[in-house]
């Protein structure tokens, strides 16, 4: 069956979504692709690629600048996820560089507290709430003490940090090599299949590299091949986090870290890289660096988990180490290969459900060309297919949903805090969950939004008086914040919006049994609503804030 869809564009704080409304192109089911010309524009339609490497804008031994550290490498490096896990490959011929992101990953909030206090609402702001409607009603806005804005920030904004999203950690390969003898060089992201490549000729030899993040073995690999020649490697772990341990133990590398909290224990995680080589070459260990000599085959295997788990209110209980050392055990015994296949034909399943065309002539440009010289109708596919990739990637059965940067993020202090921001930018986020046929990445979406509305029942209390159901304000992070923030005029609300989605789901896919799980959470918000809404000077109006 075939629809007709008009394609707009909107970019929010790093990751790439798309709004689609009725008009003008076809979309239809992929099913089955049924020409060699046929999968060759698809193909053609869904391949990034660039000629030269990504900047590198990351100091590993110094201190960087916690809101510039990467801001090159995050708008020229290539992403791959498997949801929870993830990375961005540079391509760099005299080094590689790559930056792990895991998306429970935070800094600088609380967790661990009592129920109430976990929320950060600010205990019996309640109280004070009838003088900041006042004020709304005698339309007094702007600056002065007596406004909603000051008088909000004073009575009802919570004084509790929501903290920031965080960097995981780095791993640098050193190659030994030259960029100025470099030719053929091509960077490249199979956006239909979820694999990276790099290949480039020296003196003769080729080097290929290939990399991926599977969603069903959760780890990311890499594979660097020679052909005619041999490889010699430096391998070398950071992490912007102050608080670590860099070690080495055989042919692994790992970097153990802490993460600050404001309050409540640090987040401790783990990252290891586990190497393998061909016959031919050797791996050596030192105190906090991995060596290989002499091969024409490496294969690392990466991952990595923080001690978070989603039970409110203390947000920790993840045996990290196990899980990190069982997933590097079970991905050895399986090898690369059976990986590689597994990984691909997952991605491959998804991304082929939809097909968008606008029967355009394709010129093989550069993606950075095509972005400057290339003509809308082949530019637009490959936008749509991008951004179906990159929800893929960062949303899949984790706890917790894609954020403002959806999983990729090399800044200590991102912009808005790679936070949830719930008055249109999660939102916006899933809007390709259900109309783009991938439903099934909606589940972290719903495991968060009932934390929320548990944390939201003492906002409800607390801040606004109302004894049913819940609240959450502007923003939110993975630790059950629905307290409201600094600014009078913003003490909005998010729930009954949030919950909209929720339905969706249910209207897409006409799950009773979900629609049974998430009536509470839906009902919830329409509770505190019925409380909460207040007449305007005219009936026609009702509003919610404050």
């Amino acid at each position: 069956m075939a629809f007709v869809y008009k394609f707009k564009l909107f970019k929010t704080a790093g990751i790439v979504t798309s709004l689609i409304l009725i008009n003008a192109c076809a979309i239809s089911d992929l099913t089955g692709i049924r020409s060699a010309g046929e999968r060759a524009q698809v193909t053609s339609l869904s391949t990034l690629y660039f000629t030269k490497p990504a900047t590198v804008d990351i100091n590993a031994s110094d201190k960087n600048d916690t809101k510039n550290r990467g801001r090159l490498f995050m708008s020229e490096a290539l992403p791959l996820g498997n949801g929870r896990f993830g990375a961005m490959f540079a391509g760099g011929i005299e080094s590689e560089y790559l930056v792990f992101n895991e998306i429970s990953l935070w800094a600088n909030a609380v967790r661990g507290l009592s129920n109430v206090e976990q929320s950060g609402t600010r205990l019996g702001a309640h109280q004070h709430l009838e003088t900041v409607r006042k004020a709304a009603r005698d339309s007094k806005f702007g600056k002065d003490s007596d406004s909603v804005e000051s008088l909000g920030t004073k009575y009802l904004a919570t004084k509790t940090p929501l903290g920031h999203y965080a960097p995981f950690a780095d791993l640098r390969i050193e190659t030994g090599q030259q960029r100025q003898s470099v030719s053929a060089y091509r960077r490249e992201l199979d956006i239909a299949n979820g694999v990276g490549t790099v290949r480039y000729e020296i003196d003769g030899v080729k080097y290929t590299r290939e990399y991926f993040c599977s969603f069903p073995d959760d780890l990311c690999m890499i594979r660097m091949q020679s052909d005619g020649g041999v490889m010699d490697l430096r391998l070398t772990a950071a992490s912007a986090h102050d608080k670590k341990v860099i070690s080495t133990n055989g042919n692994e590398l790992r970097l153990h870290g802490y993460s600050p909290m404001a309050q409540g224990d640090d987040i401790e995680f783990l990252q290891t890289a586990k190497v393998e080589v061909n016959s031919g070459g050797k791996v050596a260990s030192y105190a906090n660096e991995l060596h290989v000599t002499g091969a024409s085959e490496v294969v690392i295997y990466v991952t990595g988990y923080t001690d978070y788990l989603p039970n409110y209110p203390n947000f920790k209980g993840r045996d990290f180490l196990s899980d990190t050392k069982q997933t590097l055990n079970r991905a050895i015994a399986k090898g690369y290969s059976k990986i590689k296949t597994d990984h691909v034909a997952d991605v491959n399943a998804l991304m082929q459900r939809v097909e968008f065309k606008l029967n355009a002539e394709l010129s093989d440009l550069p993606t950075d060309k095509l972005i400057t010289q290339g003509k809308p109708l082949e530019l637009y596919p490959l936008y749509f297919n991008y951004a179906r990739y990159l929800h893929i990637s960062s949303s899949r059965n984790a706890s917790v949903p894609s954020n403002l940067q959806g999983l990729w993020n090399t800044l200590e202090k991102p912009p808005w805090n790679s936070d949830y921001h719930t008055d249109i930018n999660i939102q916006m986020n899933y809007w390709l969950a259900e109309t783009t046929n991938l439903s099934e990445t909606f589940e972290p979406f719903v495991n968060w939004t009932k934390v929320v509305a548990r944390s939201g029942q003492h906002t409800a209390m607390e801040t606004f008086g109302v004894n049913k159901g819940w609240s959450v304000g502007l923003n939110s992070n993975v630790y059950g914040f629905t307290a409201q923030n600094v600014h009078g005029r913003r003490m909005q609300q998010g729930g009954h919006w949030v919950t909209q989605h929720l339905f969706e789901h249910y209207a897409f896919n006409k799950d009773v049994a979900y629609l049974e799980d998430i009536y509470p959470v839906q009902k919830g918000a329409c509770e505190f609503l019925q409380v909460m809404l207040r007449r305007g000077k005219t009936a026609q109006n009702s509003f919610t804030q404050p």
